[in-house]
């Protein structure tokens, strides 16, 4: 979402709390941009363009100094957390068993919808070189505290995150076993690089 009067652009990182944080914004008057239309005129849904995910896609809609000119901002999640949530809201019609849904990555190329849900997040979140495009990165953990960091920033008053998407689920520790703890930590290596997550035992 952007916002031109206060010149701040949210990256939207999917499973990331993405759906409540929108509604604050557009409270403040932010606005939602296409991610799916090229310069050259083409259609995202149709080049495959749409694996570069969320800040690149956006960023072709900006000449480089109005892009370099908005303060932008995203949250990260606990990969292992973050794949839970993916499942129970996208992935459990094709996969009722969470092992199997883990152990099938990558996905098939018609669950297009699953497999944006499940990118690596620095996908959505870096450049083509795997720079961070974000002047401000919060954290899903301490997600009321940073959106507070960020009202200061932009001098506006987000106010408390509803919960949207939200599933029911025990703790995501509880859905793991080594097997799968070890896939995700293969899959989501630059994560747990970039981020410095770890599997809190």
């Amino acid at each position: 979402m952007i916002s031109v009067n206060h010149k701040a652009i949210f990256i939207h990182n999917p499973k990331v709390a993405g759906t409540s944080i929108n509604i604050l914004l557009k409270d403040q008057q932010f606005t939602h941009k296409s991610l799916h239309q090229a310069k050259d005129g083409s259609n995202d849904n149709n080049t495959g363009e749409w694996k570069i995910g969320t800040a690149r896609r956006l960023e072709r809609g900006f000449e480089q100094e109005e892009w370099s000119s908005y303060f932008k901002f995203g949250f990260v999640r606990n990969p292992w957390d973050r794949m839970i949530s993916s499942w129970k809201n996208r992935g459990e019609k094709k996969y009722s068993d969470f092992k199997d849904f883990v152990l099938s990555y990558p996905f098939k190329e018609e669950y297009r919808d699953i497999i944006w849900h499940t990118m690596p997040q620095y996908i959505h979140l870096c450049d083509e070189d795997d720079c961070l495009m974000l002047d401000y990165t919060g954290r899903f953990e301490h997600l009321e505290e940073d959106l507070n960091c960020i009202s200061d920033i932009l001098n506006i008053n987000l106010g408390k995150v509803p919960h949207s998407n939200k599933t029911e689920r025990k703790s995501y520790k509880e859905y793991y076993d080594q097997e799968t703890i070890d896939k995700v930590a293969e899959i989501y290596k630059k994560d747990i690089e970039l981020f410095q997550y770890e599997f809190n035992i």
